[in-house]
């Protein structure tokens, strides 16, 4: 048997067989509490942002961009200013994670779209992307975009020319029109990114200044069906 000498001179306990695999099952024990303490801090995190972006997006639909600019977000959030800002940062900062958000959720309307094309009604398919695209939290977003450089800049995107979400909702449009011209359910001739633009600046005209209530589809689906005959 092994015999060690620790530094004072004095015998050391002696390694028997199994002491170093124990050793390092309790190490691998202790990391495994650990990661896992870590990914439950992480997770509570999440689910904290989250709670937080969500009070922040009612705070913008109830009070718009400019109430935003001038509300103290701790007393709003019932919390901390400083909790705020370890979640986000600065104000730019939070309004860029909001738009991201819309962007998102404006990807998964372009989706719906795309897989509409070649159903139903080109009018009907348009005027639902368009009811809930420009709904009253997007045309906040997009106002944000517009109006705060430091949004605009970060969120730029060579694909998508314009306001950011504006423009993606124009994008998904245009490419879906485009589909439709395909399928020979619109006119050949159609110019798909002036009626893009016409559209969706139809939508925001009507609901977007001032921005108010959700749009109602079958008004949204007068106004589709009033541009789109006129080409």
């Amino acid at each position: 048997m092994a015999i060690d000498l620790s530094t004072s001179g004095q015998l050391a306990p002696p390694l028997l067989p199994g002491d170093g695999v124990r050793s390092q099952w309790r190490l691998t024990g202790r990391l495994a509490q650990a990661l896992a303490t870590a990914r439950d801090r992480s997770a509570r995190t999440l689910e904290r942002r989250e709670e937080l972006l969500c009070g922040v997006e009612d705070l913008l639909i109830r009070a718009g961009v400019d109430g935003m600019l001038h509300a103290d977000l701790g007393r709003e959030l019932r919390t901390s200013s400083g909790e705020v800002e370890r979640m986000f940062g600065d104000l730019d900062s939070l309004f860029v994670v909001l738009v991201q958000r819309r962007l998102e959720f404006a990807s998964l309307d372009i989706d719906r779209l795309h897989h509409a094309a070649g159903s139903g009604t080109v009018e009907g398919n348009v005027a639902q992307y368009l009811t809930r695209a420009l709904n009253p939290l997007a045309l906040h977003c997009a106002t944000l975009a517009a109006t705060r450089q430091a949004v605009r800049t970060a969120l730029a995107s060579p694909r998508a020319s314009g306001v950011p979400v504006l423009a993606q909702l124009r994008s998904g449009l245009e490419q879906y029109l485009g589909r439709e011209v395909e399928l020979g359910r619109l006119d050949a001739e159609l110019d798909l990114r002036n009626a893009a633009i016409d559209l969706i600046g139809a939508g925001y005209r009507e609901y977007g200044r001032p921005i108010r209530q959700q749009p109602d589809e079958l008004d949204m689906e007068e106004i589709v069906e009033a541009l789109l005959t006129r080409r």
